[in-house]
C-alpha cells in the first residue's frame, strides 16, 4: 500500500463541487502516445478519475503525465488483466493511499475537508471457470467491506456483464446482439 500523508484537508471534494469520473477499455497503454491520448480525454471531459482497464503494464506502478497520476496494477509475468485509475491534478493532491489488491482490483483513498472516499477499480473475468468468478467477487467483497465505514464508496470497472438477447423484454436497453 502506497501512501501519502502530507494531505490530510483538501477542498477536493465539497458539497458544492462535482466530482466526474468515467470508465475507459484502453486496450493498450505500453506506447507513451496512448497515455497522453488517455490524458487528453480525461481533460477534454474536465474527468477527476478515469478508470481503465486492459492497461498493458506488468507489475504495478505510477506514471505522472501533465499534471496526471496513473495508478496500475497487473500480472507480473502476463499483459493481461490490468486495472488502473488516471487521477487529474487535484485528486492526486488529495489521494491518501492507493492499493494494487491484484491484477483485476484497485483501490485508492482520498481524502476532503469533511469526508474521505475509497475508489475502487475492477475488471471482472468473463470467459472463466465460475471458480475464477467466484474468488474475484468474494476478494471485491472484502476490498468493500474493508474499506472505512463512513468513506464514500465508488466503484469503477467492466463487470462483463451478459444481458442475453431478449431484445421483446427491454427493447429500449438491449440492442439486437445483446
Amino acid at each position: 500500500m502506497m501512501t501519502n500523508t502530507a494531505c490530510l484537508r483538501t477542498d477536493f471534494m465539497t458539497a458544492k463541487k462535482h466530482l466526474s469520473h468515467g470508465f475507459w477499455n484502453v486496450r493498450t497503454l505500453r506506447e507513451n502516445s496512448r497515455l497522453d491520448e488517455l490524458v487528453e480525454q480525461a481533460l477534454k471531459f474536465k474527468l477527476n478519475f478515469l478508470a481503465t482497464r486492459e492497461v498493458r503494464q506488468l507489475s504495478f506502478g505510477t506514471e505522472i503525465l501533465k499534471g496526471h497520476k496513473f495508478l496500475f496494477s497487473g500480472q507480473d509475468d502476463h499483459h493481461r488483466e490490468e486495472v488502473g485509475q488516471l487521477l487529474n491534478t487535484k485528486a492526486s493532491k488529495a489521494l491518501l493511499e492507493w492499493k494494487p489488491v491484484n491484477s483485476r482490483i484497485l483501490t485508492a483513498g482520498f481524502a476532503s475537508r469533511h469526508a474521505k472516499m475509497t475508489l475502487v477499480s475492477v475488471y471482472a473475468p468473463t470467459n472463466d471457470a465460475d471458480s475464477n468468478k467466484d474468488e474475484f467477487y468474494s476478494i471485491l467483497k472484502y476490498v468493500i467491506r474493508a474499506a472505512p465505514r463512513y468513506d464514500i464508496m465508488c466503484v469503477l470497472g467492466d463487470f462483463d456483464a451478459k444481458v442475453g438477447d431478449d431484445t421483446e423484454y427491454a427493447s429500449c436497453v438491449i440492442g439486437r446482439h445483446g
